[in-house]
């Protein structure tokens, strides 16, 4: 089902003048998940690794990933991979636009009639205002500058300080004032200790994690990959493949069991790991 995509790729690999040690090391990828893929064997792992692997794999040989998606997809799904070809555009013919006869006739002209009347000149067209408006703003001047000045002076009339009353305010405020008294200080609130949970992958593996019960997250990790989150209680993990996943926690290695290529749900807490059942 997948002969011809396999034979494709394992065609790039050969021009890019790459060996299959070379290229698994590049893409980092187990030497056999590469040899199962040029052999045309794409179920010994799910969808979602054989994918990522693809992907890596075209762009490694300078193929065009999405093309290959494409070819996968169809091959998948037992269909004949059918390209798109662009439309041809064709160039236009110069000559189909040119005329077939060409008129020589003199062109006719009209003569036409000359306005003569004079234009009559403005009155004074560099004034912009007219008389009556610059009195008006010389009025509006003239009554603006003088509320400013009866504001000015009300202003300093009512603000000039009784020293009397001001004394006697001062002796009673004086004779009525005591210290209050100092409340002792609040401790700071507490805060919530977290700790920290620390995954370290030595193969390709999937993974499904929730912090706190918050949102699921779905994410695949690739070889040498390190994963870090912190949490209140405790985290969730749905592992794919639990041999290729050491856990810490504060940086502490953690034993939990582990299944070669086999799926492992896992609560982990600042006590340790413990497995869960379905």
């Amino acid at each position: 089902m997948f002969e011809k995509l396999s034979e494709e790729l394992r065609a790039a690999r050969d021009n890019a003048q790459l060996t299959p040690e070379q290229l698994a090391k590049i893409i980092k990828i187990d030497i056999k998940f590469l040899l199962k893929i040029e052999q045309g064997d794409l179920s010994f792992l799910p969808e979602l690794y054989i994918k990522a692997f693809l992907r890596d794999y075209a762009r490694a040989v300078h193929l065009d990933d999405k093309l290959i998606m494409k070819k996968y997809q169809a091959a998948r799904d037992g269909k004949a991979f059918e390209p798109v070809e662009p439309e041809q555009q064709t160039e236009d013919d110069p000559a189909k636009n040119l005329p077939t006869e060409i008129d020589y006739t003199p062109s006719t002209y009209k003569v036409v009639k000359t306005i003569t009347e004079p234009v009559r000149a403005l009155k004074n067209p560099s004034r912009k205002f007219s008389d009556r408006q610059i009195q008006l703003m010389l009025f509006g001047v003239v009554a603006l500058i003088i509320t400013i000045l009866i504001v000015v002076f009300a202003f300093r009339a009512t603000s000039v300080p009784n020293i009397e009353n001001d004394t006697a305010i001062t002796e009673q405020a004086a004779k009525g004032y005591e210290e209050p008294a100092s409340q002792p200080a609040q401790a700071p609130a507490q805060v919530d200790s977290m700790f920290s949970v620390t995954l370290q992958t030595d193969a390709p593996c999937w993974i499904k994690y929730t912090v706190d019960n918050g949102k699921e997250i779905d994410t695949l990790l690739k070889t040498n990959v390190t994963l870090a989150n912190k949490a209140k209680t405790q985290i969730k993990l749905n592992v794919g493949n639990s041999s290729a996943v050491d856990i810490f926690i504060n940086g502490k290695p953690q034993d939990f069991p582990k299944q070669r290529n086999k799926r492992a749900l896992l609560v982990v807490t600042k006590d340790g790991v413990k497995p869960v059942k379905e």
